[in-house]
């Protein structure tokens, strides 16, 4: 819950700063199951995308077992850095090193 309160309150600027993309990056032993209650019930669109897009980035073995299409992510596209690129997955922009371009 405290990653996900976080990346709900940084600035769009720091999202992809180094200490949060560290930290995250040694999110390896998260639960899946009460990782899937904390997303769904998560409000913000934006910290979702984000949290998704940086979990699948890391490679996290709990990632692969989140059912994401039950976790509601909105429409549209959302800005997430000026002049990033688009991940088509999330549907946010972002530093091209985030990017999944399928």
């Amino acid at each position: 819950m405290a990653v996900l309160e976080w990346l709900f309150s940084v600035s769009d600027e720091l999202l992809f700063s180094d200490g949060i993309v560290d930290t995250f990056g040694g999110l390896t032993s998260l639960r899946p199951r009460r990782l899937q209650v904390l997303l769904q019930a998560c409000t913000s669109i934006r910290t979702k995308r984000a949290f998704l897009l940086l979990a699948r980035h890391f490679k996290h073995g709990w990632y692969s077992r989140l059912d994401i299409p039950a976790i509601e992510l909105g429409r549209g596209k959302r800005q997430l850095v000026k002049n990033g690129v688009l991940d088509r997955e999330y549907q946010v922009t972002v530093p091209p090193r985030f990017a999944n371009a399928n």
